[in-house]
């Protein structure tokens, strides 16, 4: 007898629970929702997600208006190898983490593929755990800077590991896997306490430069409850001015923004501590929101700066958008991946504030850094 397991997860939160002959459609948490179906043939499965996604993306009629909803499926049928229904869900919710990827109102059905990337990312995960315990990670520091006088404003904050096992691993491919493995508040809190160690050590001289130091922080601590716990004890610690820290979260986490979110963004400024929105652009944040997020500054992502290049009217107006906005929220603005002195150009005469990119310089360490800021290049741009 084969069982076929859906994982259904919609953008729209909706408390379900339906029973229907067959079918087994029930809630399993938040907005994730279980569908199991007995005996079924292979070509359903596809003919069934189809269905559902038409269904739901027509829309519900409620008395207060129309509900739209969009939602990942992901698809796993039992074998002979299938030990049990948790092993069945597991795949499922693979097969849904793909479909997400995809974008909205996708499903997958788990597949071999699958099965090799779920092996992959769950041995990186055991490696960061390695490296995590042998302090196998170092910072680099990428210089940001004033857009007008090309003088270093501030340091981007930057994890990278040392261990053999991961030489060819990216933080843009272990970040993400830290955070489905549940490792990276614990990536978070050592990036945090080395900067802040380091920030200590070298304090009279931050001080004299009148440097900001930006440290990226998981989307996942904004619903921490001991994230703002864990930060004063830290900024005790190491009698830190929270004047020179600025924190950074991409903007994607603010789409599905709650109280608890506001919260902690907030505490976090009452701490004395800046915020930043990051990839800005590719969030879709409505601009009528920014002035409900307590944020400082916003960093345009560098696809936009990309685009510069392609001298495209329609992507130079949202640019100009976004900088006119900026300046009506009293937001300062860091253009991301400059890499062309067109862009630089460009952003000069759209009153950006700051800029950071391979034009100007690479990630480095902190020594490297310091000499720098005390000896700096003459850059005739």
């Amino acid at each position: 007898m084969s069982c076929y397991a859906s994982l259904v997860k919609p953008s729209s939160k909706l408390l379900l629970i339906v029973l229907i002959s067959d079918y087994i459609f029930c809630r399993l948490s938040g907005d994730e929702f279980c569908i199991v179906i007995k005996d079924i043939t292979a070509s359903f499965q596809s003919q069934f997600a189809d269905t559902l996604i038409s269904c739901l993306r027509n829309g519900m009629l409620l008395s207060v208006g129309e509900l739209r909803i969009s939602i990942s499926i992901g698809i796993a049928t039992s074998e002979p190898n299938t030990k049990s229904f948790e092993d069945l869900m597991a795949l499922a919710d693979a097969a849904m983490y793909y479909a997400k990827k995809r974008g909205k109102n996708q499903y997958k059905l788990f597949d071999q593929s699958i099965a090799q990337d779920v092996l992959f990312r769950k041995q990186v995960a055991e490696k960061l755990r390695v490296a995590l315990e042998n302090n196998e990670f170092h910072l680099n520091f990428m210089p940001i800077y004033h857009v007008d006088s090309l003088k270093i404003h501030s340091a981007e904050v930057l994890i990278r590991c040392n261990a053999k096992s991961l030489q060819s691993i990216g933080p843009d491919i272990y970040i993400p896997i830290a955070e489905e493995f549940g490792l990276i508040k614990d990536i978070d809190l050592w990036v945090i306490e080395t900067t802040f160690a380091l920030i200590s050590q070298h304090s009279d001289f931050i001080e004299q430069a009148q440097l900001s130091i930006a440290i990226n922080i998981s989307s996942l601590e904004l619903h921490n409850t001991l994230f703002i716990q864990d930060i004063k004890k830290l900024i005790t610690d190491y009698n830190i001015d929270t004047q020179c820290i600025q924190m950074e979260i991409t903007e994607t986490s603010l789409i599905e923004t709650d109280e608890l979110t506001i919260t902690t963004l907030q505490a976090l400024q009452n701490l004395g501590i800046k915020l930043a929105l990051d990839d800005f652009g590719m969030g879709y944040t409505a601009f009528s929101q920014l002035i409900n997020y307590p944020v400082d500054c916003l960093k345009i992502d560098k696809s936009f700066i990309d685009s510069l290049m392609l001298y495209k009217e329609s992507e130079k107006s949202v640019l100009k958008a976004i900088f006119s906005i900026a300046n009506a929220y009293h937001l300062s603005t860091t253009a991301e991946g400059v890499e062309e002195v067109a862009q630089l150009e460009y952003i000069r005469n759209n009153n950006c504030d700051y800029v950071q990119g391979y034009l100007l310089s690479k990630p480095m360490p902190w020594d490297s850094f310091v000499k720098e800021v005390t000896s700096p290049k003459t850059h005739d741009l």
